[in-house]
């Protein structure tokens, strides 16, 4: 007996048997599923607006509001559409958007029981969102307290205004992916947007396995600004602890800082700062929050004197010199090792009281000679350009290298401690104008025939004060 001999009939007919089997299971496996997954469809959703409403807040921590249209498919993933939805925070009055097309992705598990269906993410695409202060701390709250399920918003607009609606800046969020991410046990926020005409990045992690700890990373693309910080909370002590590094070009600056609910401190960092790294900063000082006042010290080292005058000036003068009135505070700002061949370290002073912005003491340094003490410091605008008007105050400690350095002879030298003199710099272009020197102080209301000269280098300088003597001698 040949065991080998395969009958090729019986093959074919058990193959095709087989084959068919497969087929109808496939088709019945296939049909089931489609069932399954179109049972929703068959659901009456008039009167599912409530269960849905309590669904999300008890999913999401959310507050969602005049739902209306509810919609079901299954393509590419089960989900409800709802064609219009408000939504808020639970504490807060206002809504903060309403919602067109709003997309609930929905589980595959019991989608044959509306009462029991499972939401797996909300997605929220092109939305405007009006936020107020009071939503921004309740969005902070939402972040540290609440357990969720995973949120996308897309290609939305964030309005963030103030009591009195108006609008103070826009956000623009291609991404914003807000959830849990259960394998690290770490929240997650994830921010691809767009704010002053600037592409950003943000990134917020808060950990589950070293509770209090978080950090988070701010990229900006233009220009290339990257902010990045750690917060350890320490529960026995009840204070954050802080640190913040900020990278831009070849710089990076780490401020170190601790806060409770009543005052936010800046702490000594030198000692952390590379040596290596240009433009170092350093910040001390506190700020209390009940009621708000500050009083913080800066330190700047190797920066131009142009840039640093443009900075503030061109900021004071578009504040128009006021602020809030609850904004009261010291402001110390220190300038060490100016890029400058005659002055260093320049001091100033900033006082804010009662919505007004005052300089005190305001001085810088000149080179070996003495200082210069600055007042009546204001802005003023003149044909379309910036100009920086102050009196100022030439103390002389050292006589004879005050002679030396501007090449006074002999014949025109006197003993004198302070010169007056008035200065305006032209902001916009850097230039710098220098009246006449005159030997003792004025008030605003004394007349004087001041002419102004142009100060294009040091060896103009040097003339106008050589002629200034001569003038002073022959008088």
């Amino acid at each position: 007996m040949n065991f080998f001999i395969i009958d090729k009939k019986e093959l074919i007919n058990k193959i095709n048997t087989n084959s068919f089997k497969y087929i109808i299971s496939t088709i019945i496996i296939f049909f089931s599923v489609i069932i399954y997954l179109s049972l929703p469809s068959f659901y009456n959703y008039e009167t599912y607006n409530e269960k849905l409403k309590s669904k999300l807040a008890k999913e999401f921590k959310l507050n969602f509001k005049n739902i209306n249209g509810i919609k079901y498919s299954f393509f590419p993933q089960p989900h409800f559409i709802v064609e219009k939805v408000s939504v808020g925070f639970f504490n807060n009055k206002n809504d903060i958007a309403e919602i067109n097309n709003f997309k609930i992705n929905l589980s595959l598990k019991n989608l044959n029981r509306l009462d029991r269906i499972e939401i797996s993410e909300i997605i929220i695409n092109k939305a405007n969102f009006n936020i107020t202060f009071e939503d921004l701390k309740s969005f902070f709250n939402h972040m540290h307290s609440n357990i969720h399920k995973p949120i996308l918003i897309k290609n939305s607009n964030f309005f963030l205004k103030n009591q009195n609606g108006e609008i103070l800046s826009i956000s623009k969020s291609k991404v914003f992916n807000y959830f849990i991410d259960k394998k690290n046990k770490e929240k997650k926020i994830r921010i691809d947007g767009n704010l002053f005409g600037t592409n950003f990045k943000y990134s917020w992690n808060k950990s589950y396995a070293e509770f209090g700890n978080t950090k988070s990373k701010f990229t900006f693309d233009n220009p290339n600004i990257e902010i990045s910080s750690m917060l350890k909370k320490n529960f026995i002590q009840k204070i954050t602890l802080g640190n913040s590094k900020i990278t831009f070009l070849n710089n990076i600056t780490n401020l170190n800082y601790q806060f409770d609910k009543n005052v936010v401190e800046f702490l000594d960092n030198t000692i952390q700062q590379n040596k290596s790294l240009r433009n170092k900063i350093n910040l001390l000082g506190r700020v209390h929050l009940k009621p708000f006042f500050f009083d913080l010290d800066i330190s700047l080292a190797n920066l131009k004197l142009d840039n640093i005058l443009q900075v503030i000036f061109f900021n004071l003068n578009r504040l128009e010199n006021k602020v809030h009135s609850n904004f009261n505070g010291n402001f110390k700002i220190e300038l060490n090792n100016l890029n400058n061949k005659i002055f260093e370290n320049l001091n100033f002073n900033l006082a804010f009281s009662e919505g007004n912005i005052n300089f005190k003491d305001t001085k810088i340094d000149f080179k070996n000679i003495g200082k210069i003490y600055f007042n009546n410091i204001k802005t003023l605008e003149k044909d379309d350009q910036l100009y920086l008007i102050t009196n100022a105050k030439i103390q002389i400690d050292n006589k004879k290298q005050f002679f030396q350095r501007f090449q006074i002879t002999k014949k025109n030298r006197f003993l004198i401690n302070d010169i007056y003199v008035n200065l305006e710099i032209n902001l916009d272009d850097n230039k710098y104008y220098l009246s006449n020197f005159y030997l003792k102080d004025y008030n605003d209301d004394e007349e004087f025939d001041l002419t102004y000269n142009e100060i294009t280098n040091f060896q103009k300088l040097t003339l106008i004060v050589r002629e200034e003597f001569s003038n002073f001698k022959r008088e």
